[in-house]
């Protein structure tokens, strides 16, 4: 299957949607802490900030990577590299593109933190509030709709949806992989 790419809105058959996986992922997750944080202690919420973050830039890692890094190189270019080199390609404001950016590096340092954990990183975490997330979680969802703008102005796919937002809530695990008349 070498040369299948990873970007078919459905996962199943001959392909699947890595990048998409973790936001819609990190989307539900977001929805859960919604739902329960008020009955989960300060630190229960940090931890699920944490993996939500994580998921969120593994997302955007992936979208970036997948569309926008150069194919020559056998090792793909940092978030922050890879952010950087989008917004060359983009038709957004100088306006914009500073508003964006300055909560994407907010975003970057505290997705950092979550990605190399380490005493030196504790400060960060200890940081991260449901707020925050909600912030990140939003960003997320500008960032994914920016890009998708991009690639419908360059017809670059067949993008069906208005904002990533229109699909998050779709349940991307009700199909069945296999049949059970096929077994």
């Amino acid at each position: 299957m070498a040369g299948i790419p990873y970007y078919y809105r459905e996962s199943w058959g001959v392909g699947t949607n890595l990048q998409l996986h973790a936001m819609r992922q990190a989307w539900r997750l977001w929805q859960e802490l919604k739902e329960k944080k008020d009955n989960l202690g300060e630190s229960r919420i940090r931890e699920r900030c944490v993996i939500i973050i994580a998921l969120l830039g593994l997302s955007l890692s992936q979208l970036l990577g997948q569309n926008f890094s150069p194919s020559s190189k056998d090792r793909i270019p940092s978030l922050r590299d890879l952010w950087g080199d989008f917004l060359k390609k983009t038709e957004l404001t100088d306006e914009s593109i500073k508003h964006i950016d300055s909560r994407f590096q907010d975003f970057l340092n505290s997705y950092d933190a979550c990605r190399h954990f380490g005493a030196s990183k504790h400060e960060r975490i200890d940081k991260l509030t449901y707020e925050a997330i909600c912030g990140f979680v939003e960003l997320s969802i500008n960032i994914w709709d920016i890009i998708l703008d991009h690639f419908k102005s360059k017809n670059n796919a067949a993008i069906n949806f208005r904002s990533i937002r229109d699909i998050l809530d779709e349940n991307d695990d009700e199909e069945d992989e296999i049949s059970p008349l096929m077994c």
